[in-house]
């Protein structure tokens, strides 16, 4: 008798914690009350935005090349915490290359802080566990927060062995929701 005392208990516990699965209908009456549960899912999230071209100037034959973006990460979990991937169009990585197919090698650094320098990235690697993303303004409120910055430098050594011409690629970055 106990054993289903507690059971009941149990049963009644756990019905009032978990709303029903269904809608109830009112009845005919001067009132009629009827409830329907609402339910909604929200995906983990992440946008990465503020990226702009990095339009370097020509190269004259001396010195490493270097310019920053920083730019805004959002997701939409808690801790701010994400992972990014880059990636190249080069055969072998970072790579530009000129109509010919020469190829101009750079190199690329993540830092999780608007400022130079960073992490350095290789084609197809993932880093986890970053932070400092913002969790509140997918646009790190216009622009005026940015809190990432992508650093792309072209060594002196890369250039100095690259045929004279105009030299294009194109990375890509991935953010994802930790």
């Amino acid at each position: 008798m106990k054993t289903i005392r507690s059971l009941i208990a149990a049963a009644l516990i756990t019905s009032s914690i978990t709303p029903a699965l269904a809608a109830s209908q009112g009845v005919l009456g001067t009132t009629s009350t009827g409830t329907a549960e609402i339910r909604a899912t929200v995906a983990n999230l992440a946008s990465i935005s503020n990226l702009n071209d990095f339009i370097f100037p020509t190269w004259t034959g001396s010195g490493d090349l270097i310019l920053t973006d920083n730019v805004c990460v959002y997701v939409n979990n808690r801790g701010g915490r994400y992972q990014l991937t880059a990636s190249g169009n080069g055969r072998s990585g970072f790579n530009l290359t000129d109509g010919a197919g020469n190829p101009l090698t750079y190199e690329a650094q993540w830092n999780t802080r608007a400022a130079s320098g960073g992490e350095s990235l290789r084609s197809g690697q993932t880093l986890r566990s970053r932070s400092n993303a913002d969790t509140s303004s997918i646009d790190c409120s216009s622009g005026r927060n940015l809190n990432s910055a992508l650093t792309i430098t072209l060594r002196e050594a890369a250039l100095r062995a690259a045929p004279a011409g105009n030299y294009a690629g194109v990375i890509t970055l991935t953010v994802a929701p930790e």
